[in-house]
């Protein structure tokens, strides 16, 4: 296939761009994980309620081989905040060992006994034999992987928090005092797009996505949205921090290029690691932003590559040409090991602290956002989470599972499709339906990467 992908992060090179891989395939054929089975509440429990017994909510620690299995029942080895989270969430604590593969975890009882459960097959709610619908990874992605957090998003309302104890502290704090002093105007969201013109992949990332839930948000009587629109003044993180400090947002929507550089050194490179790139590509710098603006229980997507965070290994090696330029940038980024991205993290332990943060573990391809064949815009479910579920109060947790939830459909759509490039006599229909389980493992991957950094059960309180 004669295809090129572009991704959305800059390494200081312009246009970062690469033909397939020649064994494509192999890549393709490796899938789109689905759960085995999605187990449905009854209609009468309220699954915005994680304190419903039959809900629930659960902190995710890594075992420690220290304790003895009641010990382990409790969080008497996590941070005195995160016990005090626990309570206030009245939850339960589960654990994950490096032994177990990502689609099971451990659950110890007080009285001694133990049990290694599915995540996707076991029953939701605080009972015994059970998994809380809301989970919490407290560790980095060193100690419970990425890969943990991506298979239980798709049966589960999955975040992650791993802060300095002074940022945990301070956000511990805003989540049991419910935000009561928090600055944010949970009704007017605010939107930063920039737009780098010609055939730069933030173009489609402003058109179809930023344009599209702006649309969305200003078509909507109850919301006032403001729209840094890079396509009619450049979008600079000066008029970003301007904007942020003035209208004080509960909402900030951000695309961009996300820094992935110096790639010859993983110090530096990590220090910025995907932090959004203006329209002058000068990188958003936690320390200036936090110095004009809190976060004040505001709630931030970023549509960046590696804007959350980055793993040691690309989930998308093998699909691109191994000496092309943006297997150059992903091998550099895979360099810095597993990590959160600084920040999100600076955000969630700030002194008046962000509420969640939503954003990417890998890049985004100018494929996952737009089918060229039939026009389709690709980023519809976001845009509509981003707008029906996350206004409606759901919990942030709830509304990524849901985005999640289309690589589900995705992977029965991509098993066809593959079946019929196997199949098929004709080469031009088989190439087509080649090139369509492509853009299906591709759309399916980038959702799964992005993930939720915070307590999955906040929400907008309107």
């Amino acid at each position: 296939m004669s295809i090129k992908l572009r991704i959305n992060a800059w390494s200081g090179q312009p246009g970062c761009s690469s033909a397939l891989a020649e064994d494509v395939t192999t890549w393709v054929n490796r899938g789109i994980a689905s759960p085995a089975r999605q187990l449905m509440l009854p209609d009468e429990i309220d699954q915005n309620d994680s304190k419903h017994a039959e809900v629930g909510w659960g902190l995710i620690l890594p075992d420690n081989a220290d304790l003895n299995s009641a010990e382990k029942a409790t969080a008497v080895d996590a941070p005195e905040s995160l016990q005090k989270l626990l309570a206030f969430r009245r939850g339960v604590v589960l654990r994950w060992s490096k032994e177990l593969p990502p689609d099971k975890v451990l659950r110890f009882y007080v009285d001694g006994s133990a049990q290694e459960l599915s995540i996707s097959l076991s029953d939701r709610g605080t009972g015994k034999t059970c998994i809380p619908k809301y989970l919490l990874l407290a560790g980095t992605p060193r100690e419970l992987p990425w890969a943990l957090q991506y298979r239980m998003s798709m049966s589960a309302f999955v975040g992650r928090l791993s802060l300095p104890e002074a940022g945990l502290k301070n956000y511990v704090n805003a989540v049991i005092g419910k935000w009561e002093q928090a600055k944010a105007q949970p009704l007017l969201p605010l939107i930063w797009a920039v737009d780098h013109g010609g055939d730069d992949i933030t173009v489609l990332m402003r058109k179809l996505l930023a344009e599209k839930i702006h649309r969305l948000y200003d078509a909507d009587t109850d919301l006032r949205s403001v729209f840094v629109d890079g396509s009619q003044s450049p979008a600079t993180n000066q008029r970003l921090v301007d904007a942020l400090s003035v209208h004080h947002p509960g909402v900030v929507v951000t695309t961009s290029h996300g820094k992935t550089g110096p790639l010859d050194d993983s110090s530096a490179m990590a220090a910025t690691m995907g932090a959004p790139v203006d329209s002058s590509y000068a990188t958003l710098k936690p320390m200036d932003l936090l110095a004009a603006w809190q976060p004040s229980g505001a709630i931030w997507y970023s549509h960046a590559c590696c804007s959350a965070g980055c793993d040691n290994q690309s989930a998308y090696t093998g699909l691109l040409d191994q000496h092309s330029g943006v297997m150059e940038v992903l091998d550099g980024i895979a360099a810095c090991g597993a990590m959160i991205a600084p920040l999100p993290q600076a955000l969630l332990g700030a002194k008046e602290p962000l509420k969640g943060f939503i954003g990417q573990i890998e890049p985004t391809f100018n494929w996952t956002l737009k089918d060229d064949a039939t026009g389709q815009w690709l980023t519809n479910p976001i845009a509509k989470a981003m707008h029906q579920k996350l206004f409606r109060s759901q919990p942030l947790g709830r509304v990524v599972h849901e985005i999640h939830q289309i690589a589900t459909t995705l992977a029965a759509q991509f098993s066809d499709a593959q079946d019929r490039s196997v199949t098929h006599a004709d080469p031009d229909t088989r190439q087509r339906n080649e090139e369509k389980a492509l853009r299906l493992r591709l759309v399916g991957q980038d959702l799964m990467s992005m993930v939720v950094l915070g307590d999955p059960a906040v929400r907008i309180e309107v």
